[in-house]
């Protein structure tokens, strides 16, 4: 093979493993961006680290919001918290409740959404606030998905093999550069 052509195909490789991998990044903080602004109060409150969300999902598939409450005390724990799903036209969906963590454990509270939840064309955003209590102050975070049509494909599907791409794709073009530019130097 053309050592000159060999060594143009790694390099084109590489550098699409890197732009497919900006491309996933640039949807995830776009995802957040979003939430961030789309519920922005004007206060501020300390931040909940249990919050997560699927980057992408499918127009027909139910994603999983995940929201994990960790007690690191030593005594049980109740958290008292409020979520906010996007909607069409203004039609958030609030959920109340709470759960009940035993010390030095976590719970895991499951929210499912869908195409009904799209707000800004094609995103799902989501807002959880823990209320305060005698141990912490209140707590919130955001977290977006985009609802996108890809080859039938789910949303899960879509990240995962745009990750393995990626990386199979800067491992290759990385793997054959070496190769290449030893031959094209002598």
């Amino acid at each position: 093979m053309n050592t000159r052509f060999s060594l143009i195909l790694s390099r084109a490789l590489f550098f699409l493993g890197v732009v497919m991998g900006l491309i996933l990044s640039v949807i995830a903080i776009w995802n957040n961006f979003e939430s961030t602004s789309y519920y922005f109060a004007g206060v501020k409150h300390d931040p909940f680290k249990g919050l997560r969300c699927p980057i992408m999902i499918a127009p027909s598939e139910k994603g999983i919001v995940t929201a994990v409450f960790n007690n690191p005390t030593d005594e049980e724990d109740n958290f008292y918290y409020r979520a906010e799903i996007s909607g069409r036209a203004f039609s958030t969906r609030q959920i109340e409740a709470h759960v009940a963590v035993p010390p030095h454990q976590a719970k895991s509270v499951r929210l499912s959404v869908d195409v009904h939840d799209i707000d800004l064309l094609f995103f799902i955003l989501i807002k959880i606030t823990i209320l305060p209590n005698s141990v912490r102050s209140t707590q919130e975070s955001t977290c977006g998905s985009m609802v996108t049509n890809l080859l039938g494909l789910t949303g899960s599907q879509i990240s995962s093999s745009a990750i393995f791409l990626s990386f199979a794709a800067m491992a290759l073009g990385l793997g054959r550069w070496p190769q290449t530019s030893d031959k094209t130097e002598r």
